[in-house]
C-alpha cells in the first residue's frame, strides 16, 4: 500500500517469512487468521496482560498447541499489508513489541521453535550481524579486520540467498542491495531484544 522503500521492504519481509514457513504452523497470527469461537473461548482468548500491542497472537498460538489444537498456514490465502513504516517505529516494534516479549515467552515455555522468524538460519544470521558490527567497529583501530567484515557480508548474503532473490524479483537488483543494511539492522535489533528478554526472564525468576 505505502510506496516508500522502507514500507515495501518491511511488508515484503513479512510476506516472505510466512510464505517460507511450514504449513503445519507453530503459532497463530491475528493479521489474517481465524479460529472457531468455541476454541477461542476454550483457551481463554488473548492475554490482556501486555501493556501495549505485542505478541498476543503468538502467545495465543502457544496455548492452542498446548491444548492439543493444530494451526494451519494456508499460503494461497493472502492479504495486502497497507502499514506505513517509519524507521523509529520499526526499531521500537522489533525490539520492545517483538523480540523482548517473544524471548520471554520462549524461555517461559522452554520451547524454541524452528519456524517463522526464529529458524536456525535466522539465529545464525543474528550472530553474523554482531560479528559484522564488531569487526567494523574495531577496524577503526585495526584496518585488517575489514577483510573479516567483507567475508561476513558475503556469508550473510549466502545464508540469506533466498531472501535476496525474493527482493530482487520484487524491487530489482538495486532494491535487493538497498535492503541489506535494513535487514542487518533488523538482525541486530533481534539480538539486542534477545539479550534484554533473557535478563528480564532471569530477574523475574529471582524476584
Amino acid at each position: 500500500g505505502d510506496p516508500s522503500f522502507l514500507s515495501r521492504y518491511r511488508n515484503l519481509l513479512h510476506h516472505f517469512v510466512h510464505q517460507s514457513s511450514r504449513e503445519t504452523a507453530a503459532t497463530f497470527w491475528s493479521g489474517c487468521g481465524a479460529m472457531r469461537c468455541s476454541v477461542f473461548r476454550e483457551v481463554g482468548g488473548f492475554d490482556e496482560g501486555y501493556p501495549d500491542p505485542a505478541i498476543e497472537d503468538i502467545e495465543l498460538g502457544s496455548r492452542l498447541l498446548r491444548a492439543g489444537h493444530s494451526i494451519r498456514l494456508v499460503k494461497d490465502l493472502q492479504v495486502k499489508h497497507l502499514k506505513t513504516w517509519r524507521l523509529v517505529d520499526m526499531l521500537t516494534t522489533d525490539l520492545w513489541s517483538r523480540a523482548v516479549p517473544w524471548t520471554e515467552l520462549i524461555l517461559r515455555e522452554k520451547k524454541m521453535i524452528n519456524d517463522l522468524n526464529v529458524k536456525t538460519r535466522d539465529r545464525f544470521s543474528v550472530v553474523l550481524a554482531f560479528v559484522l558490527l564488531g569487526t567494523i567497529s574495531v577496524s577503526w583501530f585495526w584496518p585488517p579486520l575489514l577483510a573479516v567484515a567483507a567475508g561476513t557480508v558475503v556469508l550473510l548474503g549466502a545464508v540469506n540467498i533466498r531472501l535476496l532473490r525474493f527482493y530482487w524479483t520484487k524491487l530489482g537488483f538495486l532494491g535487493a542491495v538497498g535492503i541489506a543494511p535494513l535487514y542487518w539492522t533488523y538482525l541486530l535489533t533481534c539480538g539486542f531484544g534477545f539479550g534484554i528478554g533473557f535478563f528480564r526472564h532471569l530477574l523475574r525468576g529471582r524476584y
